[in-house]
């Protein structure tokens, strides 16, 4: 719930939509009465089919965990510009369709991020409060640049 309103945050910062982050009031976007039940259905949802798929084998699972990983962003997009809740199974298969082709750059982003993991390790997870942020953001911008890939692709 949290890092999805951070992500939030930082989308809208790339889009121009916001200038300033408003650190705790942005934490707790996820939890506002318009977008909290569709995350938390999203993230159970996700989480039953992304283990159901692991079952079979765990590259699968992997593979499914990559092509639903935009489905907090759709959510996000659908009800700012219609302002209305879209269908949880529809917001993934969107993720799942807009991540054709793009999960293996989804994969190798998250790869180059080994090393800041690491880094939390030594300073017993304090350096997180740095390096979730930046990989909140940088998640941000890999969804918008998808949306810009898309919105060009359809001209």
């Amino acid at each position: 719930m949290f890092l999805s309103g951070i992500s939030w945050t930082y989308l809208d910062l790339l889009r121009g939509d916001r200038d300033q982050i408003d650190p705790f009031k942005d934490a707790f976007r996820g939890f506002q009465g318009k977008f909290i039940g569709g995350v938390i259905l999203l993230t159970l949802l996700i989480s039953i089919l992304t283990t159901l798929w692991s079952l079979l084998l765990v590259i699968p699972g992997i593979v499914k965990h990559y092509s639903y990983s935009q489905s907090y962003f759709i959510y996000y997009d659908q009800i700012e510009q219609t302002g209305e809740k879209p269908k949880i199974l529809d917001t993934i298969t969107a993720s799942r369709r807009l991540m054709d082709g793009h999960k293996g750059r989804l994969f190798w982003l998250d790869i180059t991020f080994i090393g800041w993991y690491l880094l939390t390790i030594p300073t017993l997870g304090i350096a997180y409060l740095w390096v979730g942020p930046y990989v909140s953001a940088t998640k941000a911008a890999f969804y918008n640049d998808l949306q810009n890939n898309l919105r060009e692709e359809s001209i």
